[in-house]
């Protein structure tokens, strides 16, 4: 049974310096069985120092997108399931500049995220429970114009938002 997951913010910065060390860094953990196997992980073989850096990248299920000069300044995550994120991004931790971040979302409600320090990733997770506080939840119901905005956040939120629209009609 696969577990959804749904990139929902991203802003990371790699310096195009860094590659050759990255594409070094994933092959040893690919060789040293760092990845879990149930989840899809590179050959060693494409992880060659001259190899595509892109398309490298797109075997972890995150496809680079670069900046003029060449350094990363976006991911697009191309799956629906969660795979090996946790240790694809602890290899790339070091290199990341700091501040950077990807916020992720699964299937069941927890949210969490990969927040780079300059040195290493730190994951960080939480559930949002609207439930837990009536007093943000109405202070969100009173923007009525925000309301579809935020559709599709949260299934009780949803149903919130539904219970509010439908007293109004």
């Amino acid at each position: 049974m696969s577990y959804g997951v749904t990139l929902e913010e991203i802003d990371i910065k790699i310096d195009k310096k860094h590659f050759p060390d990255i594409i070094k860094d994933l092959r040893e953990a690919v060789i040293n069985k760092q990845f879990e196997e149930r989840y899809l992980t590179p050959q060693p073989e494409i992880l060659k120092p001259d190899c595509d850096f892109t398309k490298v990248f797109e075997e972890f299920r995150w496809t680079p997108e670069f900046d003029l000069d060449g350094n990363i300044d976006n991911f697009e995550f191309y799956e629906y399931n969660l795979g090996n994120e946790d240790v694809f991004f602890n290899i790339l931790g070091p290199y990341v500049e700091k501040n950077s971040y990807v916020r992720m979302r699964g299937d069941d409600g927890l949210h969490w995220e990969y927040q780079f320090n300059g040195n290493k990733m730190e994951e960080i997770t939480g559930i949002l429970d609207f439930e837990s506080s009536s007093e943000i939840i109405q202070a969100i119901l009173k923007k009525k114009d925000m309301l579809p905005l935020l559709m599709g956040i949260h299934n009780k939120l949803d149903e919130r938002i539904a219970e509010t629209l439908a007293k109004e009609e």
